[in-house]
């Protein structure tokens, strides 16, 4: 049901964590998937390291055919959706972010025969009236925003109508305690990317990401009614909650 999901980064968070975390959140399957994070929120005083180590990462990603091994990620589904993120990497630079990789198609023969696209990267502060931090993009490009403290990052993260996936990264349990209460979504991780979604858990999410309910394993308990049906195998009658079964 859509998502704009994020990848909070901590003050104290481990920087080699935190940029792999936010590499795999935002451009496994090149971004295409309902929990993937378009939105990686960094502590300030962390920023600038984190940003230049982050695009350094993302510069050396092997993009190429999804069948190959050596292929981090793969093309976007098709044409149109190319042509879709396209439009939000331009919007990103229109709406005033400071772009650090452009994105855009390749132009070797490699990347010929499929809607291959090289990830965006920019850095942009916190806008209501920012399109491009609000909305769905779902392909490669991703919003590098700092925030100055636990309530603005919760205040951020919360900023969208979306509510599906979160990520922190911090070794401070107060942090990750309050992030956990504060932001609203459906599934939560520290010190992983946000894209996990694993089967034996709940997923679902809320606003605009589900309504509530969890899928998965979860929907067992959403779509069951439980009866209770009790057999006596004895010769007697012998009741619960301490009643007496004597009826003389």
């Amino acid at each position: 049901m859509g998502s704009k999901s994020a990848v909070i980064v901590c003050e104290d968070a481990r920087l080699d964590l935190a940029v792999a975390a936010a590499v795999l959140s935002a451009f496994k399957t090149s971004g295409q998937r309902c929990v993937s994070a378009s939105r990686i929120l960094v502590a300030q005083p962390l920023m600038d390291k984190f940003a230049d180590v982050y695009v350094n990462a993302v510069k050396r990603l092997r993009i190429g055919e999804p069948l190959d091994t050596g292929s981090f990620t793969g093309p976007v589904i098709h044409r149109k959706a190319q042509e879709n993120i396209e439009r939000y990497n331009d919007l990103a630079g229109k709406e005033g972010a400071q772009v650090l990789l452009p994105g855009g198609r390749f132009d070797d023969a490699a990347h010929a025969d499929g809607c291959y696209l090289k990830p965006c990267v920019y850095r942009m502060k916190y806008r209501t009236d920012a399109r491009v931090l609000r909305e769905e993009v779902f392909g490669p490009h991703v919003a590098l925003i700092p925030f100055k403290d636990l309530e603005e990052a919760a205040a951020i993260y919360n900023a969208t109508d979306y509510g599906l996936s979160l990520a922190v990264i911090t070794e401070d349990f107060r942090a990750m305690r309050y992030l956990r209460d504060e932001c609203e979504y459906g599934m939560g991780y520290v010190n992983l990317p946000c894209i996990g979604a694993e089967v034996h858990l709940p997923f679902g999410g809320v606003k605009k990401s589900g309504n509530g309910h969890p899928s998965a394993a979860g929907l067992v308990e959403a779509v069951t009614h439980k009866v209770a049906w009790t057999v006596n195998h004895g010769m007697e009658i012998k009741m619960a909650q301490g009643l007496t079964a004597d009826v003389n």
